[in-house]
């Protein structure tokens, strides 16, 4: 009687399981390489009508990582470092870059000998071929590619070296039996951006054999015509002004403790009310935004916005920002640490970094304290 409820009860639980796996599906994705395809175009033309921007800021990471991995002497300067650099007063266009006079700066500030200017990723997918029949049997196929290409301009000279495009394509596939689902997924992107990443690589140090070289990565990203055919403003400068008239509603959602909307506020106020956006800059900081905490070191770091150089307070910084996921704090931690303290500054900052708690941020700028 017993075995009897038994199989009942084991034909019973079968069959839920069975309902529940068919009604949520099952499926199993296999990553495949995708093929890539690299041109050179030596002889292309640079738009200076587009605007230099820091995002897409993951892609730009991914590809930084990538073409130190590929070259040793290379080294990638942090995008927001050198965009404060060139543009201290705004108008982000790679135009006003490549003027003699923002060059040389950069070259004396920064020493980045060469800009790499990654354009916007395009995907495009085939027609699906094969057949599927729902609760039984099917077989899908699709060609994928994912292009992306990047421009590499000589600072020295405002000259562009070379236009790379980089295309990966592969073919996915899906094999459908009653409940599950197999199939592969071509890496298109991944492929793309180590393509990219090899022969930037490669190009750069056909260029410097020898020596050490610094460049920058950023994106490209192309000014909005209004309707008289003018050119507008781009599109980060409208996004702030529209952020701006919509001022109580940010403020609001700051209030809530968005740290994304707090480390904005910063951005939106930093050259009409420097202290107000500082306390903005502070909240998100303590809280734990790697970008605000980031940002905070570099301030302190090279003494601008009216806050004083203080390498102890910018290690503490970037420490607190690389344990929160900040890619570029470790990198400039470590040059800090090498360039600018002793070895007892670096005692000092460590054991300030032990005493650190959320909430010392304005006081250490010397905010007033908020009524």
């Amino acid at each position: 009687m017993n075995d009897q409820r038994y199989h009942v009860n084991f034909f019973a639980g079968f069959v839920a399981i069975s309902l529940a796996l068919v009604l949520a599906g099952c499926g199993v994705g296999v990553p495949s390489k995708a093929s890539v395809n690299v041109r050179r175009a030596d002889n292309a033309r640079v738009d200076e009508g587009v605007m230099v921007s820091l995002g897409p800021r993951k892609l730009l990471e991914r590809l930084s990582k990538e073409i130190v991995s590929n070259n040793e002497k290379i080294e990638v300067v942090d995008g927001l470092l050198f965009r404060d650099t060139a543009f201290p007063e705004g108008n982000w266009s790679l135009e006003r870059l490549l003027e003699p006079e923002v060059r040389s700066r950069v070259g004396d500030v920064l020493r980045v000998d060469y800009l790499v200017l990654l354009g916007t990723p395009e995907s495009t997918s085939g027609e699906e071929e094969g057949f599927f029949i729902p609760m039984a049997v099917g077989a899908m196929s699709v060609e994928g590619s994912t292009k992306i290409s990047a421009s590499i301009i000589d600072l020295k000279t405002g000259k562009l070296v070379t236009q790379i495009d980089s295309v990966a394509s592969g073919k996915g596939h899906i094999l459908y039996y009653v409940i599950i689902v197999v199939g592969n997924e071509p890496q298109t992107v991944t492929g793309a951006i180590d393509g990219l990443a090899k022969e930037i690589s490669d190009v750069l140090l056909a260029i410097e054999p020898a020596e050490k070289i610094r460049v920058a990565v950023l994106a490209t990203e192309q000014r909005q015509l209004s309707s008289d055919g003018e050119k507008s403003v781009p599109r980060e400068v409208a996004e702030a002004v529209a952020a701006l008239s919509h001022k109580t509603k940010q403020l609001e959602e700051a209030e809530k403790r968005d740290l994304e909307a707090q480390l904005q506020q910063y951005y939106n106020q930093v050259n009409q009310a420097p202290a107000e956006a500082h306390r903005w800059l502070c909240k998100s900081a303590d809280q734990g935004h790697p970008d605000a905490r980031y940002r905070l070191a570099l301030l302190y770091e090279h003494g601008n916005e009216g806050i004083e150089r203080d390498y102890i307070r910018a290690y503490m910084w970037y420490v607190l920002a690389a344990e929160t996921g900040s890619y570029w704090a470790g990198t400039h931690l470590q040059r800090l640490t090498r360039e600018h303290l002793s070895p007892d500054e670096t005692v000092a900052a460590k054991q300030g970094l032990r005493e650190w708690k959320p909430g010392q941020c304005e006081s250490d700028l010397g905010l007033v304290p908020e009524q």
